[in-house]
């Protein structure tokens, strides 16, 4: 490398991280990149080998693969704890979990009334969305799919419980919001009028 292009900040710091900076916005020596390069260029050969070598021993070192090993182990359990998630999360059961995971923090925190439970969520997942009559998707790892389940509250605010709540999709949900049943219709009839009717 010239001496020009390893002196000069605005030449150096665009060759560090092109397209990252604008060279008239270089900080040269306070630029973490530039200063990083330069040392990187000024490092002896003598220097780089024994700190290539140190990084060898410690690599290759009892403890370092324990820990490494241990790290492997950890992140083999984590993602087949996941994928056991997943597989559960497919099922009416597992769904019905996830879903009650919210409210039944609000009602531990006082801020809300909760009565329900898994077997009643469940059941009401296999009978479809209560808005549409459409079958819920129950694919795992999709976030919130459109047509998976939700619970709504039928009186927005309200209390979670088995006479104020009903199942449905996730897009109904979404639609239906904090306003209600009338705003909803209103948009789905113009919506459907839209869209050219039954077309």
């Amino acid at each position: 490398m010239s001496a020009r292009v390893a002196s000069d900040p605005s030449v150096r710091c665009a060759e560090v991280h092109p397209g990252r900076y604008k060279v008239a916005e270089c900080t040269g020596d306070r630029c973490s990149a530039y200063r990083a390069s330069r040392r990187i260029d000024t490092i002896s050969p003598e220097k780089r080998a024994s700190n290539n070598a140190r990084a060898r021993v410690y690599v290759e070192s009892p403890e370092t693969r324990a820990k490494n090993a241990a790290y492997r182990a950890t992140a083999e359990a984590r993602a087949k704890a996941n994928a056991r998630s997943r597989r559960l999360r497919a099922t009416p059961e597992g769904r019905a979990q996830a879903l009650l995971g919210h409210p039944r923090h609000l009602a531990r925190r006082g801020q809300v009334a909760f009565d329900l439970d898994v077997e009643w969520v469940a059941a009401r997942i296999r009978e479809g969305c209560a808005a549409t009559g459409l079958s819920f998707d129950l694919r795992a790892g999709v976030g919130r799919p459109p047509f998976g389940p939700s619970l709504d509250r039928i009186v927005p605010g309200g209390p979670y419980t088995k006479d104020n709540v009903q199942v449905v999709c996730w897009v109904h949900n979404a639609a239906r919001g904090n306003w209600g049943d009338e705003a909803t219709d209103i948009y789905v009839r113009a919506r459907f009028a839209a869209i050219g009717g039954a077309q």
